[in-house]
Formats: structure tokens, sequence, C-alpha cells
């Protein structure tokens, strides 16, 4: 039973312990961890907004590992281009949210115009040394955005045919994945609960074009029609498979 929070690590030790079959429940709804009698067995949080998708729960638990990198790893992932613009976003959400905190009374904040499209716009450069700072995180992720290509989609057929089609809309999608963390997941838009959804539709619409089924991606199409070698070949790639690697996972 998974609720969301486990790592792929956890995921495989889970679904490589049975002797004849392994079964995944996917709850239909978040998990309620308030509850102190049954946290994992309640499907619904109070004020939820609906039930989720529990192929993107599984989503979810992939894309986490507990695995750590070692310096090579560590220094390739520093350098990638893509994950720094995520980074630099992240961090100019953070300082444009304190920049404009002592402005947001009485007064209405542009949600767009900055360094990209759908990123606020920085304050008045006059309203001082933070908003000087706001500009240089600005100026920082227009520069990444720039180094971002058509070639940072993940090396799969949508990618492939999108490149073909129309590659200043696969660059822009690229931009887009980066800026928002989505580099790794297998959906062309990333997951559905996306920080930008307005974006996400509006990429989704102009992708219809060219990506005759979109939301029928590898992995729903492999965990439906093939669950067990989509466990193997797919969704739990480890390094090593051997029972002793696997329970020192698990601890």
């Amino acid at each position: 039973m998974l609720t969301g929070t486990e790592s792929r690590e956890q995921l495989y030790v889970a679904l490589s312990r049975g002797r004849s079959t392994n079964h995944l429940h996917l709850s239909p709804g978040p998990i309620d961890d308030q509850d102190p009698a049954h946290p994992d067995l309640t499907p619904a949080r109070r004020g939820s907004d609906g039930p989720a998708d529990p192929l993107e729960l599984l989503r979810t638990v992939l894309a986490r590992t507990d695995q750590r990198l070692s310096a090579t790893s560590t220094l390739i992932v520093a350098a990638d281009r893509a994950r720094q613009l995520h980074a630099a976003v992240e961090r100019y959400l953070d300082a444009h949210a304190l920049a404009e905190t002592p402005r947001s009374l009485g007064t209405e904040q542009a949600t767009s115009g900055g360094p990209l499209h759908w990123l606020p716009p920085p304050p008045p450069a006059d309203d001082g040394e933070l908003a000087e700072y706001v500009q240089q995180r600005a100026d920082l992720v227009h520069a990444l955005a720039a180094t971002i290509t058509a070639d940072h989609l993940p090396d799969t057929a949508w990618a492939d045919q999108l490149r073909g089609a129309d590659p200043d809309l696969a660059r822009r999608l690229a931009v887009w994945r980066a800026a928002t963390g989505a580099t790794d997941h297998p959906h062309p838009v990333g997951p559905q609960a996306s920080p930008t959804p307005a974006v996400r539709a509006e990429l989704q619409e102009l992708l219809a074009a060219h990506l005759p089924e979109p939301d029928d991606d590898a992995v729903d199409r492999s965990l439906d029609d093939r669950p067990s070698r989509a466990r193997q070949e797919q969704a739990l790639r480890m390094p090593a498979r051997n029972d002793g690697r696997a329970r020192g996972v698990s601890r």
C-alpha cells in the first residue's frame, strides 16, 4: 500500500518480497497522516480537493530516491543547466515574495512578465538593495533559460517526434519542464499538480497537434498491459537487485 511518501528504493523492496506474486495498492486520494489509528488506511484528508490520480502517486514515488550520489555524480548534477534553472527559479520566487511583502498591501501585483513569461516581474529598481538582488536572480534565470535547448527533453519517442515536428515548441517545453522541476517526469507536460497549471494547459493544447495521444505515455501503457515487465524494465531500475542490497535499502 503506497501513501505517496515512499522512495523508489522502498518500493522495489516492497514489490520484490512475495514468493509467487506482488500486489500494489494505490490509494485514490491523499492519505490522512493525522489519523493516529489508521494513518495508511484513511483514503481522504479533510479539506481534500478531490481524489488523486493513483498513477500520479506512483510516478511521485518513482521520482523520489534515497540513493546517495557519488562525488562524480554530484558534480555532474551541479553542472546540469536544467537543474540549475529550477533552483534559480525557486530562489527568484522566494526573493520576489520577500521583496513584494512590504508593497503588497492595497496594491495589485502582476503575475507574469518576469524573466520567464509566466513568472512575476521584478520590483522597481528604486526599491532598494533587496530589489537589486531580485533583479540579479531574474538575470540568472534568463541566462540559464537561454542555455536550455530541445536536446534537454528526455530520450523518448514523443520527444524525438516533437523535435522534428516543431523545434521551437520543443525548446519551449524543455525550458518549462526544467524551470518547474519536471525534467525527469515521463509525461510531456509533467505531473498534474503543476506549479504553473495555466502554462501546462497551454502547452498540452499545443502538443496535441504533434502528439496524437499525449496522455497515453509509455509508463501508463506498460503498467496496464505488462505490470511485471514495467516493474522490472521501467519503474525500478536499481544498480543492484540482490537480496543483500535490498535488505540494506530497507534498513
